[in-house]
């Protein structure tokens, strides 16, 4: 493929995304929650063939973040009543770097620790490191959902989530603080995708 044809073929990112924001303020009003997404980096330019696997099980992240993370009203402490969640871009030279992090309330590391263990997915007294911990999110059928339902809780959403990255040969990473939030990053690389010179 030609120089010039690989150029033609990056997009600015927000072309891609659907009406992400729409979907979350659809799904914050379900759960009776208040929330907005905020996208930086849209004029990010990425090859669609790369990053598009990503790209798909946005939704996931954004609907765990929306069930799991953000705090009902009136249990937010402190925070604002209305939740974030920032959806940023970064192009980083030989890789994509794709983020979501969020102002809720932080992944409950202890009762994931558990559910692994009654899972057979960890041993009990294993140890852990906190990043180690949150990373159990996306070992299969792992949930700490109270109940079922159609929006999440069935431990699927995030192994998708994983998938997806690994098919890319990309790396994710999951970083969260009790009370602050969560903050989610993955780095797709643009392996063959070298992008030419204006």
């Amino acid at each position: 493929m030609s120089a010039r044809l690989e150029r033609v073929r990056w997009q600015p990112v927000e072309r891609l995304l659907g009406p992400l924001d729409v979907q979350v303020a659809n799904l914050a009003q379900r759960l009776g929650k208040e929330a907005v997404l905020r996208v930086q980096g849209g004029e990010v330019e990425v090859l669609p063939s790369r990053v598009t696997p990503v790209l798909a099980v946005l939704p996931h992240m954004l609907r765990n973040a929306l069930d799991h993370g953000i705090e009902p009203l009136g249990a937010r402490g402190d925070k604002p009543t209305q939740a974030t969640i920032a959806l940023e871009f970064r192009d980083l030279g030989e890789a994509w770097e794709i983020s979501i992090r969020d102002d809720g309330r932080g992944i409950d590391v202890d009762r994931l620790h558990e559910r692994a263990a009654a899972l057979g997915i960890v041993e009990p007294t294993a140890s852990l490191t906190h990043d180690q911990l949150c990373a159990l999110i996306f070992a299969p059928k792992l949930s700490t959902a109270a109940d079922l339902s159609e929006i999440s809780g069935r431990g699927e959403g995030m192994v998708a989530v994983a998938d997806a990255v690994a098919r890319c040969g990309g790396d994710i990473s999951v970083h969260s603080t009790c009370g602050s939030g969560t903050k989610i990053d993955i780095l797709v690389p643009k392996a063959a995708a070298t992008r030419a010179a204006a």
